[in-house]
């Protein structure tokens, strides 16, 4: 979590390289200097989202079991910017509960089977996925725009309109205005213990992405990433260190007509060496579709297969 004077001190890098930025917000108020951050940001130009999150007991990311919460949160955080005249514009990172993420990291089965039995619940679901679309309508009738970042293997689901997974995770994916698959292509040998690679996640990441565009448009983003640790702290060590490296990615997004790209995280680009070589590796970047790989196809099939669930 970088403070706000972190953040401050990247802003002539975001300025001059015409980034936006999402600040993560786990806090329950706007204190003075965030205040001064955000109206810092405002008066620069910067596209900025506040990527609200919840306490630890409530599973900190955004799932249907603290809808109500977060819906509570985000309307106290807008009044706060209505006041201001500032334009407020919300990130919504739709993952399951920290304690189930958690289970889920483990791969214990003895507890995940049990767990994942209890999260189906169509109910709760669709009472969720309403509150959520409530919260994106109002944002957009105030003149804001909201992003979901979301797990990657609900991207086929969602375009073939199902909705298991997503129940089985507990996040129902609303009408955000831009939905923003996770292709976090530096884990997936981690996660698959070195069965699949970062060649095979890019090609698996552009044949998905392509497929996206063509089916939502200019609805389409993508999460890239990562490049430093996050909440769970299991990717310490596992993320990009070279910015060639991760341009592999960008141009993989470009080529799959990709126009809205996060990175994650700014934190791992601010500690770095030399920050400003990540930015000129990410605006430099060209479309290039990436190297085909069989295990990429394979990740492809069965992300198709599972789409149709």
């Amino acid at each position: 979590m970088m403070s706000p004077e972190e953040i401050a001190d990247a802003i002539p890098y975001l300025s001059k390289y015409q980034f936006g930025l999402a600040i993560a917000f786990p806090y329950e108020e706007i204190n003075d200097a965030y205040e001064k951050l955000l109206l810092k940001l405002h008066a620069e130009g910067i596209l900025t989202y506040l990527w609200v999150l919840m306490p630890d007991d409530l599973g900190y990311w955004i799932h249907e079991g603290n809808a109500n919460q977060f819906a509570e949160k985000v309307q106290r955080i807008q009044r706060w910017f209505s006041e201001r005249n500032l334009p407020f514009n919300l990130a919504v990172d739709m993952e399951m509960p920290l304690d189930q993420m958690k289970v889920f990291e483990s791969g214990s089965l003895l507890k995940l089977l049990p767990m994942m039995r209890k999260n189906i619940n169509k109910k709760r679901f669709e009472s969720a996925r309403r509150v959520f679309d409530q919260i994106a309508e109002t944002i957009r009738e105030q003149g804001g725009k909201s992003v979901a970042p979301i797990a990657f293997n609900l991207v086929n689901e969602i375009m073939n309109g199902k909705k298991f997974i997503q129940d089985l995770f507990q996040t129902p994916i609303a009408n955000w205005d831009r939905i923003s698959p996770m292709f976090y292509t530096s884990l997936f040998e981690q996660m698959t213990k070195g069965l699949f690679k970062k060649k095979d996640a890019r090609f698996y990441m552009y044949r998905t992405l392509l497929k996206l565009t063509k089916k939502e448009g200019k609805r389409a983003s993508v999460s890239l990433g990562t490049i430093g640790p996050g909440k769970l702290g299991t990717e310490e060590g596992t993320g990009y260190n070279d910015p060639a490296d991760f341009s592999a990615d960008v141009q993989a997004a470009l080529a799959a007509e990709i126009d809205d790209i996060f990175v994650f995280n700014l934190a791992g680009i601010m500690r770095s060496k030399d920050p400003e070589s990540w930015f000129l590796a990410i605006t430099e970047a060209e479309p290039k579709i990436p190297q085909k790989t069989g295990k990429g196809n394979l990740l492809y099939r069965i992300g198709n297969l599972l789409g149709r669930i």
